[in-house]
């Protein structure tokens, strides 16, 4: 998938472009676990503390679903850990909920 990201990017496509309900394809590919597109995002400028309407950020996505290496990832970018989402949970509060310690550590 990484190579079809950097095609795509390297044709012009923007990193931070968002879809109808406010996702990027940094948030789509950390929902995924896709760490090496998640670092190749990134590397293009993709913004990861934008949230979609709901408050979702790339760093919620991948701890709501145990993506400890895009969590890593996302975290060594400077990813906000604080941020909330319109309910008021943040990331740790997701991933400590479904009981992803390796994400919490």
């Amino acid at each position: 998938f990484t190579d079809c990201v950097k095609t795509l990017l390297g044709a012009g496509a923007d990193a931070g472009k968002t879809r109808t309900d406010g996702r990027t394809a940094l948030m789509i590919a950390a929902d995924k676990g896709f760490t090496d597109c998640v670092k190749t995002l990134l590397a293009a400028g993709a913004d990861a503390d934008k949230a979609e309407r709901g408050g979702w950020t790339a760093l919620m996505l991948a701890a709501d679903k145990g993506f400890t290496d895009c969590v890593k990832t996302l975290l060594g970018a400077g990813a906000d850990a604080g941020k909330t989402r319109t309910d008021g949970r943040t990331a740790l509060m997701i991933a400590a909920d479904k009981g992803f310690t390796d994400c919490v550590k």
